[in-house]
């Protein structure tokens, strides 16, 4: 007996969830950032974030990044 037909159903529902897409469906990929990212560095500019809209529209912010969150002071959990 070949071991894939007693794993027949369960491959079956694990391939139904898979195709469902609660979240909706995906608008960017990271590669797409990270290209972003590399190009905004070689232009040189320092990236302080980045805003992905609902969209999927990547929005470089320039500038030199905060420290942590962005808070008004340190966070307890960051070590000095």
């Amino acid at each position: 007996m070949n071991p894939r037909d007693k794993l027949g159903p369960a491959l079956e529902g694990a391939k139904r969830l898979a195709n469902r897409r609660p979240r909706g469906e995906c608008t960017f990929r990271q590669r797409d950032v990270a290209a972003a990212i590399r190009a905004a560095r070689d232009a040189g500019l320092s990236v302080a974030r980045v805003e992905i809209g609902k969209d999927g529209q990547i929005t470089l912010v320039a500038g030199e990044p905060t420290k942590g969150n962005g808070a008004a002071g340190p966070h307890p959990w960051d070590e000095d």
